[in-house]
């Protein structure tokens, strides 16, 4: 895991109830990582020692580096890696965030940055599947509303074909749409991963979880974040049901190599 999100904390979980023999999550935060640790050790009721943190800078490519010597060090076989680290603008940004790398945020953590980070995790991945000559897995969480493109229709550089689209998010980008446009540029990258690898050995697979509310566990009584909670309460499917969704995206093999899993079957 790369991310200390709430839906990727509950898959956390089902992963050790399941008899996980390591979970590693990497965060910039080491406090967080660690609160993460407990809680899923807590709600699991797994062995002290199955789950690891290791520090994370998803926006920084020596971080990166680093972060999968780590895990090297930590073990020698990695069955299944979940990215779900991504990055939005507030309502209150006026304008783009410059990454460490020369890109902004949105594009350098949704796209860049997540890109280089599976292509070495993808290496650890093939090792292990060749080792155990068993498919090992690659999961992407995305977001049904990542995948709508009618806000592009009429913008030219995501229309003509000669044109680089991140180049043009890179060298002017909009926070009108960066954040869906990067989306967008994701599962582009996902499909051209899975091009690379055959499915018996790797499964590269995006995993949408759908809109969902705060886990039981995070138990955030905010007067400012009530309203939002109690519109999630409404409207949103809860966390543990959301997280099923990586959990047996993991699990569906082949078939689901270089496509969109959610509400329970593959699709593009």
């Amino acid at each position: 895991m790369t991310s200390t999100s709430d839906i990727g904390i509950e898959a956390a979980i089902k992963f050790a109830r399941l008899g996980a023999a390591k979970i590693i999550i990497g965060d910039r935060k080491l406090s967080m990582a660690n609160s993460v640790k407990t809680i899923i050790e807590r709600e699991s009721e797994c062995k002290i020692g199955v789950v690891k943190v290791l520090p994370l800078e998803i926006g920084s490519f020596p971080s990166i580096e680093a972060f999968v010597n780590n895990i090297q060090k930590l073990t020698c076989k990695v069955h299944a890696v979940i990215l779900d680290n991504s990055f939005n603008y507030n309502s209150s940004d006026n304008d783009v965030k410059e990454g460490l790398h020369g890109a902004d945020l949105c594009l350098q953590v949704n796209l860049i940055s997540k890109a280089y980070l599976a292509t070495l995790l993808l290496g650890l991945l093939l090792q292990t599947s060749l080792d155990e000559n068993s498919p090992t897995n690659l999961k992407f969480v995305g977001a049904y509303a990542d995948y709508d493109l009618e806000t592009f229709r009429t913008i030219e550089p995501f229309t003509n074909v000669n044109y680089s689209i991140i180049k043009h998010l890179k060298n002017s980008p909009d926070l009108s749409y960066q954040f869906i446009a990067s989306k967008i540029t994701e599962m582009a990258m996902v499909q051209e991963l899975a091009k690379s690898v055959h499915p018996s050995k790797v499964v590269v697979t995006v995993a949408c979880p759908g809109f969902c509310e705060d886990p039981e566990w995070n138990n955030c009584n905010s007067t400012f974040l009530r309203p939002k909670k109690l519109y999630k309460r409404l409207f949103a499917r809860t966390c543990e049901r959301g997280s099923r969704t990586l959990v047996s995206g993991v699990l569906q093999g082949p078939k689901a190599h270089g496509k969109l899993w959610g509400n329970d079957r593959c699709q593009m």
